[in-house]
C-alpha cells in the first residue's frame, strides 16, 4: 500500500473511532449543548469525549441550581401562607391565641394544594375555637338579655347556657388535616348561617341585620347540637335587637316607649311563633291606637274618627305608616282645609 493509501486508512480509523464515541454518547441519551454539537468534527475522539463529559456536568449543575431556586420559591410561598394563617387565627381567636403545628400544617397544605379556600380555613377556625370572650373584662350585666320585668328567664347568653364558651374534648382532639373535610364542614356551616339569617329576618323584618358575634354564637350552638332552633328563636326574641324592634313599633304607632308588661308580652310572642309584623298589626289594632287616632281627629277636625276613617288609618299603621304620618295626612285633608278656611 502506498503513502496515499496509508493516509486514507488512518483517516478512516479516526472517523470510525469518532463515530463510535458519538454513537455511545447518543445511545446513553447524553444531552449535547449547542457548543458541544458544533464539535462533531473534532479530530481527537478522546478529547471530544472529555469535552462531552464536562459539558454534561455543566448541564447537571445548571439543572440542580434551577431545582434549588424553585424549591426556595415554594418554601417562600409556604412561609407566606403560614404567616397569613397565623394572622387570621389571631384575628379570629385573639392576639395571644396559639395555633398547633398540626393545624397550621393542615391549613397550609390545604391552601397550597388548592384543595380548599381561605373561606374554608376561616370557617374551620371558627368551628374548632368555640371559646367565647365576649365577657372578658366586663360585667355580664352589660350583656344581660333578660326581658323587661322578667325574673324567671335564664339570663345567661346562648354560649353560656349551651356550653359553647368552653372547649369540648370531642373537638379538641379531632383530626382536621383533610381538605375535603374542611370543605364539607364549610358548606354545612354556610347553610346553617343562611338559615340563621333567614330566621332573623323573618322575626325582626327584612331589613334586620344580625351581628357577626351573634351569628357566630347561634351557628356554633346549632352546629354542635348544643341547642335547637327554638333556643335560637328565643335568644333572638330576648336580644337587644328584639327589644329595639319592639320599641320602634311603639314609637311609630303609639308615640311612646313600651311599658314592662307590653315588652315582656311581645318578646314572649316573638319567642313562640310571631314575627315583628304580627306585633305591629296587633298594636295598630289595639284600643290605644284607636284612641290615638281619635285624639288626632279631635285636635285637627274637632271630632272623633268615623268607622271608615278609623279602619283606614289602623290599616295604614299596621303596614308602615307612623302616627305622625297619619296626623299629617288628616291635616292635609279637604275637611281640615275647609275648617282652617272657615
Amino acid at each position: 500500500m502506498g503513502m496515499g493509501g496509508s493516509m486514507k486508512a488512518l483517516n478512516l480509523l479516526k472517523f470510525l473511532s469518532l463515530s463510535s464515541t458519538m454513537a455511545i454518547a447518543f445511545s446513553g441519551s447524553v444531552l449535547l449543548t449547542p457548543k458541544a454539537q458544533g464539535l462533531t468534527g473534532y479530530e481527537n475522539p478522546q478529547q471530544f469525549a472529555n469535552f462531552l463529559q464536562a459539558d454534561q456536568s455543566l448541564l447537571q449543575a445548571q439543572a440542580q441550581t434551577q431545582a434549588q431556586a424553585e424549591a426556595q420559591a415554594l418554601e417562600r410561598d409556604r412561609q407566606r401562607i403560614s404567616e397569613q394563617v397565623i394572622l387570621l387565627h389571631r384575628q379570629m381567636v385573639g392576639p395571644n391565641a396559639s395555633l398547633s403545628s398540626r393545624h397550621l400544617a393542615a391549613y397550609v397544605n390545604c391552601i397550597e394544594q388548592n384543595v380548599c379556600t381561605w373561606d374554608d380555613v376561616r370557617a374551620h377556625i371558627a368551628h374548632t375555637n368555640p371559646v367565647d370572650n365576649r365577657y372578658q373584662g366586663r360585667s355580664e350585666d352589660e350583656y344581660s338579655r333578660r326581658p323587661i320585668g322578667s325574673s324567671s328567664r335564664d339570663n345567661r347568653s346562648i354560649s353560656q347556657r349551651h356550653g359553647d364558651r368552653y372547649r369540648d374534648d370531642e373537638y379538641r382532639d379531632y383530626e382536621y388535616n383533610d381538605g375535603q373535610v374542611l370543605q364539607a364542614q364549610s358548606r354545612e356551616r354556610q347553610q346553617i348561617e343562611e338559615q340563621v339569617r333567614r330566621l332573623y329576618r323573618q322575626m325582626l323584618g327584612n331589613n334586620a341585620r344580625i351581628s357577626r358575634r351573634d351569628l357566630r354564637d347561634y351557628v356554633n350552638c346549632i352546629e354542635r347540637d348544643r341547642c335547637d332552633w327554638d333556643d335560637v328563636r328565643e335568644e333572638i326574641a330576648y336580644s337587644d335587637a328584639g327589644e329595639e324592634a319592639i320599641e320602634e313599633i311603639y314609637q311609630e304607632v303609639l308615640e311612646r316607649d313600651p311599658d314592662r308588661g307590653g315588652m315582656r308580652t311581645y318578646q314572649d310572642r316573638l319567642a313562640d311563633d310571631w314575627n315583628i309584623q304580627d306585633i305591629r298589626e296587633d298594636i295598630a289594632e289595639s284600643d290605644e291606637a284607636e284612641q290615638a287616632i281619635n285624639r288626632i281627629y279631635r285636635e285637627i277636625l274637632g271630632r272623633n274618627a268615623d268607622s271608615r276613617g278609623l279602619r283606614t288609618y289602623q290599616r295604614k299603621l299596621s303596614e308602615d305608616w307612623s302616627l305622625d304620618k297619619v296626623r299629617r295626612d288628616i291635616a292635609n285633608s279637604d275637611e281640615a282645609r275647609r275648617r282652617r278656611g272657615g
